[in-house]
């Protein structure tokens, strides 16, 4: 969105994590992109994070689908709620 843009162009705005992740998703970023992109905000994949790894797994499978990355988040959720 305009606010999303016009956030990410002003340097004293903190971009949330979620934003980051969705950006690198809209943007198609490869892994090594994507860890760049979430160095530069003061994030990074953890591999210990079962969700990280779920984000991990759809960059490097070329899946950029935001709805489908959020399934696949659900369906973790789902299996270690149940």
């Amino acid at each position: 969105s305009a606010q999303v843009y016009s956030n990410l162009q002003n340097p004293d705005h903190q971009v949330s994590r979620k934003t980051a992740l969705k950006c690198i998703v809209a943007l198609k970023l490869d892994y090594l992109d994507a860890s760049l992109l979430m160095g530069i905000g003061g994030y990074n994949f953890d591999w210990t994070d079962k969700k990280d790894l779920v984000i991990i797994y759809c960059l490097m499978h070329n899946i950029f689908d935001w709805f489908t990355v959020k399934s696949l988040l659900s369906d973790l959720a789902d299996f270690y709620l149940s």
